[in-house]
């Protein structure tokens, strides 16, 4: 009879590095035979993601009328990190001091050895067990998640194969090992958030826009929060910070983007929706509060251009403004453009009239901000926000709501800007007379 104890030594000794690899699969199904298991390999792949390996071990007939249960498991690991960090090795298994030491002895080597030798033992000790019994033992629950437990139910789906209950035997715990059952788990998402500045030399950091700061600042709001004060069945739920990518092989160079990665482990309190307008919501607040990546161009050369280029000069904005003197199109100067604003201000010499520059801005999907100036407003309907004439925090204001609804905005400018379209206007002249 199999032992637990050589049987988690045994399993720890493969390197299953997430994914785990053929060989820890091929010692499963050997001894899944060996008790009488029929086996079924599953190997996954798909969107461009790696090849998973996952295995079904059956003892009975799924398609029958018996009850089944199953066990849920998995072999792969997470990685061990520097090896001169360990006391022993993490491969190697080791047992000192009543513990057993290794990769996975725990999550979930030891758990799913514990899981094969008792059902070895009860089907031994219960030679007429007409149930059935399985084990599904993924390869990626340490990784990205896509290829295995999801790929496996659906297999299982489209092969009318009815799993009656099922138990993870991962082991909770919270002062001995396995001295509570969880009838639930908190739910896990990763949060990715890239930030895109402008490359240069660290000696000369005003000629470039440096990402890591921007991201510091997000960090340090998120690790400020409080997401809940945990649920009825759950602790609190926690956003850590696990990867800051910079791909970056110069140290004296500010870097172009940062992306970092945030594991969100959150309980019944939340659901895909509210993380999703939380995150939404908070980023633009950062964004607000920080001005983080925002760059003007300022068209024409008018009587203040001389001024603005020296308030630009003044405040050190070389990097957020671009002054477009001369251009050959309104046209070559929109397709750069994202955002198009306006913000006249109406003189005793000087009204703004219709704004026919909002109409054509609108017809290559720009949202528009203008002020309420003459007859400007009537240039903008759903596509854009009208502000006060020298309103300064009410213009930043409009931008950012802007830059937060861009894709929602820049739809509704192209359908407004079809209402002015020559042949409909045309028709509505027509029908008039």
């Amino acid at each position: 009879m199999l032992d637990t104890i050589e049987l988690s030594k045994k399993l720890i000794s493969f390197e299953s590095v997430t994914p785990a690899k053929q060989d820890i699969f091929d010692f499963l199904i050997e001894t899944f035979k060996k008790q009488g298991f029929t086996t079924k390999q599953l190997n996954f792949d798909g969107d461009g993601s790696y090849e998973v390996i996952n295995l079904m071990a059956t003892f009975g007939s799924p398609n029958t009328n018996a009850k089944h249960f199953n066990f849920l498991c998995h072999v792969d690991v997470v990685p061990p990190g520097n090896i001169e960090d360990w006391d022993t090795h993490p491969f190697e298994p080791t047992i000192k001091d009543g513990y057993l030491y290794g990769r996975g002895s725990e999550d979930m080597k030891g758990c799913t050895a514990a899981s094969m030798v008792s059902v070895f033992k009860f089907l031994k000790d219960n030679p007429d067990f007409n149930g059935t019994i399985s084990f599904i033992i993924t390869g990626d629950e340490e990784a990205d998640s896509i290829n295995g437990v999801d790929k496996v139910v659906n297999w299982l789906q489209e092969n009318n194969i009815r799993i009656d209950g099922s138990i993870a035997t991962e082991s909770s715990s919270e002062k001995i090992i396995g001295d509570q059952i969880k009838v639930g788990r908190k739910g896990a998402v990763d949060i990715h958030i890239e930030i895109i500045g402008k490359q240069g030399h660290a000696a000369y950091p005003q000629l470039a826009q440096n990402p890591v700061h921007c991201m510091s600042k997000i960090i340090s709001f998120f690790d400020d929060q409080t997401l809940d004060n945990g649920a009825e069945y759950f602790e609190p739920s926690s956003l850590q910070f696990t990867q800051i990518n910079l791909n970056n092989k110069a140290k004296n160079v500010i870097p172009e983007k940062v992306i970092t990665v945030a594991d969100m482990r959150f309980n019944d309190n939340w659901d895909k929706e509210k993380i999703q307008n939380y995150f939404e919501e908070h980023l633009y607040e950062i964004k607000k509060r920080h001005k983080l990546n925002l760059k003007y161009a300022i068209l024409g050369n008018g009587p203040e251009l001389s001024r603005l280029k020296d308030l630009v000069m003044k405040y050190n904005l070389i990097n957020q403004v671009d002054f477009l003197e001369s251009y050959s199109s309104t046209e070559e100067v929109y397709k750069l453009s994202k955002i198009h604003v306006m913000p006249t201000i109406t003189t005793p010499n000087s009204i703004e009239g219709f704004g026919i520059s909002n109409i054509e801005a609108a017809s290559k999907g720009l949202p528009c901000v203008v002020s309420n100036s003459g007859g400007t407003p009537e240039s903008i309907h759903n596509n854009g926000i009208i502000v006060s004439e020298n309103n300064i925090e009410e213009l930043i204001d409009a931008i950012l709501q802007v830059v937060k609804n861009l894709p929602k905005l820049s739809k509704k400018s192209l359908t407004f800007a079809k209402k002015f379209k020559s042949s409909s206007k045309i028709k509505e002249y027509l029908n008039c007379i």
